[in-house]
């Protein structure tokens, strides 16, 4: 039986949106110890001012639900993405009702973050 060659990787973050509370959660590692599920900690909204600065909201649904109404006020069609309250990426379907307002509807009710970028 040969042995798997194992692999690491490193990284280094410098920034986090000017964040210094940020931080890496790493929720598992899959059968060949990989990292995945990496969520962003300690995030809320950041406007994009700045040079290069994108704007990104971090929504916390505390109530189970299966529809998620998210006023971000970012100005734009920002990208999604969901985790529970268990941190696993969940699939929801989301509707653009403006450039400040979604709405994400899922097959359950449940609690969790959609991160917005």
């Amino acid at each position: 039986m040969s042995k798997a060659k194992t692999s690491f990787l490193t990284l280094n973050l410098s920034s986090l949106g000017n964040n210094p509370d940020a931080a890496i959660d790493r929720r598992g590692l899959d059968d060949n110890f990989q990292a995945i599920d990496l969520a962003i900690a300690n995030l809320s909204q950041n406007t994009g001012t700045g040079s290069g600065a994108d704007a990104f909201f971090t929504f916390t649904q505390t109530v189970a639900s299966a529809s998620w109404n998210v006023q971000h006020n970012l100005g734009k069609y920002p990208s999604v993405s969901v985790v529970d309250s268990s941190g696993h990426q969940v699939i929801g379907d989301v509707s653009y009702d403006s450039l400040n307002r979604l709405t994400i509807v899922f097959s359950a009710p449940f609690a969790g973050c959609a991160y917005l970028n």
